[in-house]
Formats: structure tokens, C-alpha cells, sequence
């Protein structure tokens, strides 16, 4: 009998980073060495023992995340957040900060100067343009009172001036049409949800022209991935299901692999339900897994396969194939948007 001690759960994630170092090397930027990003994502973990609880599923696809995007995961630049969902109870969200947006602004080496603030109600804020540009007053009451404004300001080293405000209803309406509106950034830290929803919209306006940028350009295009989606009604058939050997790597405490998103497909008949003998009806019975389900099953596995495969050759997720694009093929299209996230 084997009376060894379960090793602790640190311990076993220590040992998965570990196992996965050549991938998160590939993805880090070169000035943030992959040990550094180990050891940060195991400080997050034992400052927070409930990410240790969390899907490890999810644990392990925020933090490949997080390698791609190369902000440090130290509750300042990026964080990973307990939120419950309801198919899968706790998952690991990333979370980007507003400091993550800031520096990868200014590890671009293309501005001089870059800034987001929220203006409320009683502070003293004026927006202008005039023929030296555009421009922005503000002095802060010092007040807590609601947010009435939020803008960014970026100037380019040749001196280029981008500003981008919001109101504050421009901003709620901006989150009422958001997948992430009710996840964690937006109930627990509202200004910073705010002030990142302005940085998005200047990002629109400056040009991109580095690394940094382009992993700006990344977190805003796949931002729901850092947010959890709301939660979702409840399923009336089983939808998320892991794979055989995910499964298996879960049964044996390691770390699950790719989780797959898959109808759930009608059981075939046996010969026994094809065909009881106290059945009075002579009529055979009906196959339930028809050939039209078989291939609809196997076009969208094939478009899922196609959007991870996609991702792994860094394509964006807007470049969605031209064929998924017609009328009719909207499942397919979000059978490629599934298998980028994956």
C-alpha cells in the first residue's frame, strides 16, 4: 500500500509550467525571460488560493494567454481572476489592467507620451480642436462622485496628437453590446473597465507599427477571452465536453488539453431500441444520427479545426475564411471563431 503523501497542488502546476517552457519561451517577448513569467504565475497562484481550485482547463488556456500577450501577471500590469461559471463552476480569467494596456503602449517606442483618465461629475474638463490639433483640459475636484467621462490621450516622438473621450453613456453602451459586460472587470473595477474601454477606442486611431502594438491589437480583438463572457442560460443538452485524452490527463491530475466545444449529438439506436420484440409496431425505427447530422457534424469539427489551426500560424481572428462568410454558413463561422479561441 502506498502511503506516499499527495504531492501539493503548487508542486504539480510548478511541474506543468515546467513541462510547457519551449512553448511559453516561442510566446514571450524577448525582454521577459520565461523563468520570470513562471515564477509570477506561481506567485499569483499562492497569493490567491482559489485560482488553484479553478478548471485547470481554463487555468492553462489563460495562462498560454497571458504568455502570447507578455505582460507580467502581478496584479498590476495582468491578473488571473476566480470567476464562476456556470457549465464548468470555477474558471481562471485573465484579466488585462489598464498599467498592461499603458506599457505595451509605451514598450512600442513610438510615443512620447501616454495617459487615460476618468473625469467625474464637479471636475473642471474641457475637449478642443483648433488649428494645432486637438486638446484636453482637465482638472480633478478631488471628488468621488460618478464618472461622467473617460478619455485617452497618446503623442507619437514626431509628434502626432491622438485623443479619444467618452461619455459616460457612450461608455455603458459600449459594454451593453460587449460578450464580458458582466464579467469580473466590469463589477469589480468599473473605472479601469472604463478606461480600458477608451484605450480600445484609441487604439482604432494611432498607427501600429511594432510587436507591442500588435499584441495591443490582439487583446482588443480577442478581448472577450479576458473577460468571461455572462453566464450563460442553461443548456438544454450537455455542451462542453473535454476530449478522450484531456480527460484522461484530468482523471490523473495533470493538466487537461484543449478543451473541444461539440453539439451534442443524438445517441445511434442499438439493435435493441432499433428493434424490441414486444414492440407491436412493425415499422422499423428511424435512424436517429441521420446522414444530414453526420455531415453537419463533421463540416463544423473541420471549420473548428480550421480556426485553431489559424490561430497557431498567428492569424487574426477577424481573418475569418472567405467561404464562412456567405449566407447560410453562419455555424461555420462560429465553429472557426471556437476552434481560434481554443
Amino acid at each position: 500500500m502506498n502511503d506516499a503523501p499527495n504531492p501539493h497542488p503548487l508542486t504539480v502546476i510548478s511541474k506543468q509550467l515546467d513541462d510547457r517552457t519551449v512553448t511559453y519561451a516561442k510566446s514571450l517577448p524577448a525582454h521577459y525571460p520565461v523563468e520570470r513569467f513562471k515564477r509570477d504565475i506561481i506567485s499569483a497562484l499562492a497569493s490567491n488560493p482559489d485560482l488553484v481550485t479553478c478548471d485547470r482547463a481554463s487555468l492553462f488556456n489563460s495562462v498560454n494567454r497571458m504568455a502570447g500577450i507578455g505582460l507580467r501577471v502581478d496584479g498590476r500590469q495582468a491578473a488571473l481572476v476566480p470567476f464562476r461559471d456556470r457549465d464548468r463552476g470555477m474558471i481562471a480569467v485573465p484579466m488585462i489592467m489598464v498599467a498592461g494596456w499603458l506599457t505595451l503602449f509605451r514598450n512600442s517606442g513610438q510615443f512620447k507620451q501616454v495617459a487615460v483618465e476618468v473625469v467625474r461629475i464637479g471636475d473642471e474638463f474641457d475637449y478642443f480642436i483648433d488649428n494645432d490639433g486637438p486638446h484636453v483640459v482637465h482638472r480633478p475636484a478631488g471628488s468621488d462622485k460618478p464618472l461622467s467621462k473617460a478619455y485617452a490621450l497618446a503623442i507619437t516622438k514626431d509628434g502626432g496628437v491622438f485623443i479619444e473621450v467618452m461619455t459616460a453613456a457612450q461608455i455603458e453602451k459600449r459594454r451593453n453590446v460587449s460578450r464580458a459586460k458582466d464579467g469580473p472587470m466590469w463589477r469589480g473595477w468599473y473605472d479601469e473597465a472604463a478606461k480600458k474601454t477608451v484605450l480600445r477606442s484609441l487604439l482604432k486611431l494611432v498607427p501600429l507599427s511594432s510587436d507591442d502594438l500588435d499584441r495591443l491589437d490582439r487583446v482588443d480583438d480577442d478581448e472577450t477571452t479576458f473577460e468571461s463572457a455572462p453566464l450563460p442560460p442553461e443548456p438544454t443538452e450537455p455542451r462542453k465536453k473535454l476530449s478522450v485524452a484531456s480527460a484522461l490527463d484530468k482523471l490523473g491530475g495533470e493538466a487537461p488539453g484543449d478543451v473541444v466545444d461539440v453539439e451534442a449529438s443524438p445517441t445511434p439506436p442499438t439493435e435493441t431500441s432499433a428493434a424490441s420484440p414486444e414492440s407491436d409496431s412493425k415499422e422499423p425505427a428511424p435512424d436517429l444520427l441521420s446522414d444530414h447530422v453526420r455531415r453537419r457534424a463533421t463540416m463544423l469539427a473541420a471549420a473548428q479545426e480550421r480556426g485553431k489551426q489559424a490561430r497557431v500560424e498567428g492569424l487574426h481572428k477577424r481573418a475569418l475564411p472567405p467561404e464562412y462568410r456567405e449566407a447560410g454558413r453562419e455555424a461555420e463561422a462560429e465553429a472557426w471563431r471556437k476552434g481560434w479561441d481554443s
